[in-house]
């Protein structure tokens, strides 16, 4: 699948939320990270990013789906963690995006190392 396509990200969303639904949700977006905002043509900013496509999900794109998800399955109830696993994302910009679908968003205005977080740490 293309992990730079929105509908690639609402299809999974839909799959976390009818096959295991919870009362509590996490979601993290994965992979390289450019920073916020798209608004000029050149601009290429975004997450997600797709090597084989180049395609990536612009923070309109992560907006949309977090909204339909939030409508659809979740009865307006926000996500409960909205994090970035990537570079770059810890910004004013983009959290404010994210607001009003999470109640909490973690994400670094650096760079994160090619591991990513520590899983093993944090499900702990």
């Amino acid at each position: 699948k293309d992990s730079g396509d929105v509908a690639t990200f609402t299809e999974a969303l839909e799959w976390a939320h009818t096959d295991y639904p919870s009362d509590h949700f996490a979601v993290v977006l994965w992979d390289h990270g450019s920073g916020p905002l798209n608004r000029r043509p050149s601009a290429i900013k975004g997450i997600c990013f797709d090597d084989t496509t180049g395609n990536y999900l612009t923070d309109r794109d992560c907006f949309a789906a977090f909204g339909w998800i939030c409508d659809k399955f979740r009865g307006g109830k926000k996500i409960d963690i909205v994090a970035c696993d990537a570079c770059l994302m810890g910004s004013l910009e983009v959290a404010y995006t994210f607001e009003p679908y999470a109640d909490y968003y973690v994400a670094s205005e650096d760079l994160i190392p090619g591991y990513g977080y520590q899983y093993s740490l944090i499900l702990e």
